[in-house]
């Protein structure tokens, strides 16, 4: 009998390599295509309006912006996102039709967050929650009316202060671009808090 040959296997680096890349390109396309746009000074939203992680270098970038931003830019930027288009479709689907209307703890969060002020959620808007905040769980709702209650208190005195220009929210110090928005933002703010108040 001959002697077998001894055949090596052929080499398939080249094939897998070619997969690979392949693979890695779609993922990253896959994500990107899911970064729809950058809202609040750069923090990045997919398509379902959830803020995705940031890098140190872009969060570097972020706080060193935060000082520059105008309030006016500030919510309109949160009023464009994905975010408040389902917050408003939800208080509207609770206004509609309440026996088919679905609770939603994200979509009630971002309520929480910004329906106080007339530049995310315009009137329309605020009347349904002054309905929906009497259908939410008592601790909810008075911890929310509390606040209400701490933001008059803190800001009647700033209101009354024209150097002062500046406001925070969260993380955020934000600006006034003169006296005159200033003086508008809180009296529509104020209001929207006496409101909630003496409503429950």
């Amino acid at each position: 009998m001959g002697k077998r040959k001894n055949h090596k296997p052929k080499n398939n680096n080249n094939k897998i390599s070619k997969k690979k890349r392949k693979t890695q390109r779609k993922n990253k396309q896959k994500k990107e295509s899911k970064i729809m746009f950058r809202g609040l000074n750069g923090e990045k939203y997919d398509k379902d309006g959830n803020q995705q992680e940031i890098s140190s270098d872009e969060e570097e970038d972020k706080e060193n912006n935060e000082m520059s931003t105008y309030v006016e830019n500030f919510f309109g930027r949160i009023k464009a996102c994905n975010k408040t288009i389902k917050a408003k479709e939800y208080l509207n689907n609770f206004k509609e039709d309440k026996k088919n209307w679905k609770f939603n703890k994200n979509n009630q969060i971002f309520i929480l967050k910004y329906i106080l002020y007339y530049e995310v959620f315009e009137d329309e808007y605020f009347k349904i929650f002054l309905e929906y905040i009497k259908n939410m769980y008592k601790e909810t709702k008075e911890k929310f009316i509390k606040q209400c209650e701490e933001f008059i208190n803190k800001y009647k005195d700033i209101n009354k202060d024209e150097n002062n220009m500046e406001f925070l929210i969260g993380n955020h110090n934000l600006k006034f671009i003169n006296l005159f928005n200033k003086n508008t933002f809180y009296s529509k703010f104020n209001k929207r808090c006496i409101e909630i108040i003496e409503n429950n």
